[in-house]
C-alpha cells in the first residue's frame, strides 16, 4: 500500500474476510500472494482477490490520497488550546484524537511536530478533568506505539505468571496473537522502567474475538497486584453477550459487576478506554469514562501500594493503545 494512501476493502464474505484480517493480515508471516496485485500508487477502486484457508474472496480495493486529511487534522490539533481546555470540550478534543490514533505511524511523521506535542498535552489536560481525583498526579509515563522508540519490546516484562501468547507491536499498537496457537491462559506485559506508587493506570484496548479477558494491572510485585478486566465470556439465554467488570486482588475477584446496569456497551472490534485509579486508598475503575466500581482498600492487609503496572488478557488476540501512568517514582526493594 503507497505510504500515502489508504486501502479500503469491502467483500461480500465479511466474516471469513475479518476472521483472515484480524489474524493474519498484520502478522510478519503474512505473505504477498494471499493478495492478488495491486496498484498502490493508483487512486480509485480496484477489484482484488484475497486467499485465506483456502478460500478465495472477491473484493474491491480502493485507493485514497490522505492529504487533505492529514493536513485538516494537523490544523484542528495546532487549534486546540490547552489552556483553555474544560471539560465541556471532551466530545470535541476526543473526536479529534479518535482521527489522530487512526493515523499510521508513517501519516502521523506529516504532522507538524508541534501537533504531535499538542496533541499529547491536550490528552494529559483532559483526562486530568475527567478524572479529577488524579489533576494533581504527575504523568510518569505515556505510549501509543508509534515511534521507534515506542516499541522497545525488553522494556515490557512477564507479569506475576509466565506470559502466554505472542507480543507484537503492529500498526501502531501493542498485539496479544493467542487464537493462532490455540492459547487461551493469562498474558500479562508490565512495563519495567517504571517502578512507582502509582495513581493510575489507563489504556485503551480492542478485543479481536469473543470469549477474552482484557484489563490492566497496576501496583504489581511477587507480593500481588490489583488488576480491572472485561469478562467477555457469559451469554444470556438469547446468545447475547452480557459483558462484566472484575476487579481483583492478587487473584481474588474483589468485585464482578455487569456493565449493563451502568448503559455501558462494549463489543468486539471496537475500542475500549479503561481507566484505574487509587488516591489515598480509594480505587476507583472506570471503562469509557463511566465509573463502574469504587472502594476503600486502605484498611485491607493486602493493599499494595507501589509495583509496576501494565497490561493483561487471556482467551484470544486483543490490540492495546495509548498507555499511560500516573504517580510517584519509588525506589524498588533490592
Amino acid at each position: 500500500m503507497s505510504k500515502n494512501a489508504l486501502a479500503l476493502v469491502d467483500c461480500s464474505n465479511r466474516d471469513k474476510l475479518f476472521h483472515y484480517l484480524i489474524n493474519t493480515v498484520d502478522r510478519k508471516s503474512t505473505k504477498k500472494e494471499m493478495i492478488s496485485p495491486y496498484d498502490n500508487l493508483q487512486v480509485g477502486a480496484q477489484n482484488i482477490i484475497i486467499t485465506a484457508f483456502g478460500i478465495e474472496n472477491r473484493a474491491t480495493l480502493v485507493v485514497k490520497q490522505r492529504e487533505d486529511y492529514i493536513k485538516a487534522l494537523d490544523k484542528d490539533l495546532a487549534a486546540l488550546d490547552v489552556k483553555k481546555l474544560e471539560l465541556s470540550d471532551k466530545d470535541k478534543v476526543q473526536e479529534i484524537a479518535a482521527r489522530y490514533d487512526e493515523l499510521s505511524g508513517y501519516e502521523i511523521t506529516k504532522l507538524s511536530d508541534a501537533s504531535v506535542k499538542n496533541m499529547l498535552a491536550v490528552r494529559d489536560k483532559m483526562q486530568t478533568l475527567i478524572y479529577p481525583e488524579i489533576a494533581d498526579k504527575e504523568l510518569l509515563y505515556f505510549n501509543d506505539f508509534n515511534e521507534k522508540e515506542d516499541k522497545v519490546e525488553d522494556e515490557w516484562i512477564n507479569g506475576y505468571e509466565t506470559s502466554k501468547g505472542v507480543w507484537t507491536f503492529s500498526n501502531s499498537t501493542f498485539r496479544l496473537e493467542q487464537k493462532r496457537y490455540n492459547i487461551y491462559h493469562g498474558a500479562w506485559r508490565l512495563y519495567e522502567p517504571i517502578y512507582a506508587q502509582f495513581n493510575s493506570v489507563s489504556a485503551r484496548f480492542k478485543m479481536l474475538n469473543e470469549d477474552e479477558y482484557p484489563g490492566l494491572a497496576f501496583n504489581a510485585t511477587k507480593e500481588g497486584h490489583y488488576q480491572a478486566r472485561l469478562k467477555m465470556d457469559y451469554y444470556d439465554d438469547d446468545g447475547n453477550m452480557l459483558p462484566m467488570l472484575q476487579v481483583l486482588r492478587n487473584d481474588e475477584r474483589v468485585f464482578a459487576v455487569y456493565l449493563s446496569g451502568y448503559g455501558v456497551d462494549v463489543k468486539m472490534g471496537e475500542w475500549v478506554d479503561m481507566m484505574m485509579t487509587l488516591v489515598d486508598g480509594n480505587i476507583n475503575v472506570y471503562v469509557n469514562d463511566t465509573l463502574i466500581v469504587s472502594f476503600n482498600d486502605s484498611e485491607h492487609p493486602l493493599h499494595h501500594t507501589v509495583g509496576r503496572a501494565g497490561i493483561y488478557s487471556s482467551g484470544g488476540n486483543v490490540l492495546f493503545d495509548n498507555f499511560a501512568v500516573r504517580g510517584t517514582l519509588a525506589e524498588e526493594p533490592a
